[in-house]
C-alpha cells in the first residue's frame, strides 16, 4: 500500500512539475526573453505568454524577433500576413491596351493611369483617375471608378465601373482638305471584370478586360467652292468661295486589357 501511495506521490509530483515547466521561450528585440507556455498567438497582432509564476505577459507582434517551442522555431515577423480588404486609403498605376478591330488605321491604343481611392468596406472601393491615352489625338481622362470585390480574401473576383470626361493634348489635321482642326475632347465610359491577387499586406496584382466607349469632337473652318450654273450667270463661266465649318465626331468602341499594381 506504501508503495502505491509514493507511486501516485511521484505521478503527481511528475504532472506538476511539468505543467510548469516552461513550454516556450519568447526572445523579444529588445533582447530580453521571457520563458513559459504560450495561450494564445494571433499572427501580426499579439502574443500573450504565462510564466511559471502565473504572470500573464503580453507582446505585440513587432516586438517579438522569434518563438522557440518544443516542436519548432517560429519567426514572428515571417509569419503569413491576415489579408483583409480592410477601409483605407489605396493608389494603384495601370497600363492598358485597347487593340483596334483588323480594318482600323487607329492601331491598338495603349494608355498609362494612376488612381487615388478608399475602400469603403471588405466588398466596395471608390477611386479618382488620370493619366495619358494615345489615340490619334492624345488625350488625358479624368473619371471616377467604383468596384465591387466578391470575396474577402487574398484571391477575388471584382467588377469595375468607371466614367468621366477626356481632355485633348494636341489638336488634329485633315489632310485631305489640307484642313486644320480644333480638339474638343469628349465623354468617356467603361466596364471591367478581374481578379485582384494579394502579393504582401500592402501590396496587390490585378488584371482585368472589359469595354471602352470614348467621344471625340474636332472643328474647323474650310474654304467652300461654289460653281453656279449657265442658267444662274452670264457667260464667261465664274466660280465663288466661301468659309464653311467641318465638323467630326468619332466614337471610340474599344476592348480594354488592364495590368495594374495596387498599394495599400
Amino acid at each position: 500500500m506504501k508503495t502505491l501511495t509514493t507511486l501516485i506521490f511521484v505521478l503527481l509530483t511528475i504532472v506538476a512539475i511539468a505543467q510548469n515547466k516552461p513550454t516556450s521561450t519568447v526572445y523579444l528585440k529588445n533582447g530580453s526573453v521571457i520563458k513559459g507556455r504560450i495561450i494564445e498567438n494571433k499572427p501580426q497582432e499579439s502574443v500573450k505568454i504565462q510564466t511559471a509564476d502565473k504572470s500573464i505577459w503580453v507582446f505585440k507582434s513587432a516586438e517579438v524577433e522569434k518563438i522557440d517551442t518544443l516542436l519548432s522555431s517560429i519567426k514572428a515577423t515571417k509569419s503569413e500576413p491576415v489579408f483583409s480588404l480592410k477601409k483605407g486609403y489605396f493608389t494603384q498605376a495601370q497600363v492598358e491596351l485597347m487593340p483596334s478591330k483588323k480594318k482600323s488605321d487607329e492601331g491598338t491604343v495603349p494608355s498609362v493611369l494612376g488612381v487615388f481611392g478608399y475602400q469603403l468596406n471588405k466588398h466596395f472601393s471608390a477611386g479618382v483617375g488620370t493619366g495619358v491615352e494615345a489615340y490619334h489625338i492624345s488625350m488625358i481622362p479624368v473619371f471616377a471608378e467604383g468596384r465591387y470585390y466578391f470575396l474577402n480574401d487574398s484571391f477575388t473576383p471584382f467588377v469595375n465601373l468607371k466614367g468621366g470626361y477626356a481632355f485633348p493634348l494636341e489638336n488634329g489635321k485633315d489632310d485631305t482638305r489640307n484642313l486644320k482642326l480644333i480638339s474638343h475632347g469628349g465623354i468617356m465610359a467603361g466596364a471591367e471584370v478581374g481578379f485582384l491577387k494579394s502579393l504582401s499586406a500592402k501590396t496587390s496584382f490585378t488584371f482585368s478586360i472589359g469595354y471602352r466607349y470614348q467621344h471625340l469632337k474636332q472643328t474647323g473652318t474650310m474654304n467652300q467652292y461654289y460653281y453656279p450654273s449657265y442658267s444662274d450667270v452670264m457667260l464667261p463661266y465664274s466660280s465663288s468661295t466661301y468659309m464653311g465649318d467641318r465638323k467630326i465626331s468619332t466614337d471610340f468602341h474599344r476592348i480594354v486589357i488592364t495590368l495594374g499594381i495596387r498599394f495599400w
